[in-house]
C-alpha cells in the first residue's frame, strides 16, 4: 500500500519519518499521538495512555504512558512502564520500537 492510499484510508502515513518516530518538533510529537487511534491524553496533558482495553502483565500496576521527549535535536516518543518494585523481567522504559508502536495501533 502506498504512502497516498494510506492516507485516504485516514491512517497516519508510514514515511520514512515515521519509520523511526522522530519529529522536529513537540509540537509535531504531540500531533501524532493526538492522531493516534488508541490513544487518550491525560487530563493535565503530560502523557498519553492506551484507551480500551489492556491486559497487563505480571506485575504491571498501571498502563504504560507514551510521551514526546527531547534526545539531542530530535523529538521521540518515549514509553513508561508501571510495575511493582521486584517484579522480574520487567518491561523496560525507553523510546518506542515503530514496529512495536504501529502493531498496537494499527
Amino acid at each position: 500500500m502506498s504512502n497516498s492510499e494510506t492516507k485516504t484510508l485516514g491512517m497516519p502515513a508510514r514515511s520514512e519519518k515515521m519509520e523511526d518516530l522522530s519529529f522536529k518538533s513537540k509540537k509535531e510529537a504531540i500531533e501524532f499521538l493526538k492522531k493516534t487511534n488508541g490513544l487518550s491524553e491525560s487530563r493535565n496533558g503530560d502523557y498519553f495512555y492506551q484507551s480500551g482495553n489492556y491486559n497487563m502483565s505480571n506485575g504491571e500496576y498501571d498502563l504504560p504512558s507514551y510521551r514526546p521527549y527531547l534526545y539531542k535535536d530530535m523529538w521521540w516518543i518515549y514509553i513508561t512502564y508501571f510495575y511493582y518494585f521486584g517484579t522480574p523481567n520487567p518491561q523496560l522504559d525507553g523510546r518506542v520500537d515503530p514496529e512495536t508502536f504501529f502493531n498496537r495501533f494499527p
